[in-house]
C-alpha cells in the first residue's frame, strides 16, 4: 500500500492517541510496515518533524521529510 504525507500530516495525532505512532519531544516515529504502509509518496506538506522507517520512498517524499528536519530511513 502507498500513502502520501498529507494523509500521515492529517492523522499524527489519531496514530498517537491510537498507539501506532510514538511521539518523542517534537518528534514522530512512524514504522510505515507496521502501518501496512509500503511506499511513501510525497503529495502533501510536511509541518511536523517525521522519523519514517518504510521499504521506498519518492524522492519529493524523502526530500520533504529531510526538509523538515525528519528521517527517511529505507527499510529492506
Amino acid at each position: 500500500t502507498t500513502v502520501n504525507l498529507e494523509f500521515i500530516q492529517q492523522h499524527l495525532d489519531a496514530f498517537v492517541h491510537e498507539g501506532k505512532v510514538e511521539k518523542k519531544n517534537d518528534e514522530f516515529i512512524i514504522d510505515a510496515e507496521k502501518m501496512g504502509w509500503q511506499k511513501i509518496l510525497g503529495s502533501g506538506q510536511v509541518k511536523e518533524k517525521l522519523h519514517i522507517t518504510a521499504r521506498m520512498f519518492s524522492k519529493k517524499a524523502k526530500e520533504k521529510i529531510e526538509k523538515a528536519k525528519g528521517l527517511a530511513i529505507s527499510a529492506e
